[in-house]
């Protein structure tokens, strides 16, 4: 523990946040540019010496090992799988899985202040991006309305599926919104400001994204948010006035064209034309995949998914199978990838920790967990290094921010035993 407490945030500690606001600003927006922020990470760990007792912290920390292992267990599947290129394809996408937890659990947490900064980077880059595909569209079509498509066509200028973009902004919304409820005080004026103009604007880019999943989690955590802001405060006139005001934004919501349609598309639309059908054709191919393959305990390998699953699309004559279709299912994707093993490891490394965030309080790191989880149902998330990226750094940030106020309480729990000792 005594990096960390060696480490202050002076000239030293100022790099390393505006390396990892580099970091968060480009995960929407560009894989190089990315990549390029992560080298940076990579360059300041080294430079910042101390190398061998960051590897020694790094290897009693009983978390890394318990992210990693989801990733070693990608390598090993390379070692039954056919298509061995497909495997290092994904082996290299999902690096991120071992590097983040590797650099950001060895180096010092970010103060509350610092990690609102990293957050807030990440919500403007990806409000910034998606308004500027709507302005785009507004000024080809002279209105929204008038686009058929306008979700396709907003990922289409973007270069980034909605299922994403919808997840970047919800998470965004959630984690401002906690961070304006709990840490009011630790913002000026401006930043209060221009962080709740930041988060209705970003509400009205999910909006006119309409991403159905997107909608509907934001609508889960942030009720579930106010139901716990209000009973830690007791202002149930205030939930109230909230339930009220969300219940007429839902009513506008649904009365948009675009949501309409969608929401059409659910109620009415039977049979093959129905939304959840191609979904469910394509479960039923990752189970019989793992079946027919008696695969059930260490799946078909980490290369060779892709063209199992095509198979089965053909046999059942599913037109999924000309866009190359994946699971649309993290969980069902890691079954059949590394069979019941690889689900349960997948499992451990994000329910054991949302327990803690639970039991600690950190409810931060708890609504992080509990959006990406939901996400995870109805989209292979880990899929994409789009998505990889996206949850290894915020979830080791954030992490890294629990295990910091664990061991805060747990040394304020030794003091106050100390000084009950001594007054007696």
């Amino acid at each position: 523990m005594s990096l960390f407490n060696s480490f202050k945030f002076d000239k030293t500690g100022k790099i390393y946040l505006f390396i990892l606001i580099c970091i968060s600003f480009t995960i929407p927006l560009s894989v190089t540019l990315n990549s390029i922020a992560v080298g940076l990470l990579v360059i300041y760990w080294v430079a910042t010496g101390g190398v061998g007792q960051k590897l020694i912290l790094v290897i009693k920390n009983k978390f890394f090992w318990l992210y990693a292992s989801f990733y070693l267990i990608q390598l090993v599947g390379i070692l039954y799988s056919t298509d061995v290129a497909d495997a290092l394809s994904k082996l290299e996408k999902k690096a991120a899985l071992l590097l983040f937890p590797f650099l950001i659990l060895s180096l010092p947490a970010l103060k509350p202040k610092q990690l609102f900064y990293v957050i807030l980077a990440f919500a403007c880059s990806i409000f910034g991006l998606t308004a500027f595909a709507v302005f785009k569209i507004w000024q080809m079509q002279g209105s929204l309305f008038n686009v058929p498509n306008l979700t396709e066509t907003i990922d289409d200028i973007i270069h980034l599926h909605h299922a994403y973009s919808g997840l970047y902004i919800v998470f965004s919304i959630c984690s401002l919104v906690y961070i304006v409820n709990h840490s009011w005080n630790l913002l000026n004026m401006f930043y209060r400001a221009f962080t709740i103009i930041l988060i209705l604007g970003l509400y009205v880019m999910l909006v006119i994204l309409g991403a159905r999943m997107a909608i509907f989690i934001s609508f889960v955590v942030l009720g579930l948010q106010i139901l716990i802001f209000t009973i830690q405060k007791r202002r149930f006139y205030t939930l109230a006035f909230i339930s009220f005001t969300v219940l007429i934004g839902f009513i506008g919501i649904l009365n948009l064209p675009s949501t309409r349609a969608k929401l059409n598309e659910i109620l009415f639309y039977r049979g093959v034309y129905h939304p959840f059908t191609p979904r469910l054709i394509q479960w039923q191919c990752c189970v019989e995949v793992v079946h027919e393959n008696q695969a059930w305990l260490q799946g078909v390998g980490t290369g060779d998914v892709k063209p199992l699953l095509q198979s089965c699309y053909q046999a059942k004559k599913f037109w999924g199978e000309r866009y190359h279709y994946n699971s649309h299912n993290e969980y069902l994707e890691e079954l059949m990838r590394h069979g019941l093993i690889g689900l349960f490891l997948l499992l451990l490394a994000l329910i054991f920790p949302l327990f803690i965030s639970i039991r600690q309080r950190h409810y931060l790191y708890f609504y992080f967990l509990f959006i990406f989880m939901i996400a995870c149902l109805s989209e292979a998330i880990l899929n994409r290094q789009k998505g990889v990226v996206f949850y290894a750094f915020f979830n080791a940030l954030l992490f890294m921010s629990l295990l910091s106020r664990k061991n805060k309480f747990q040394n304020l729990d030794i003091e106050e035993g100390k000084n009950a000792i001594v007054a007696k």
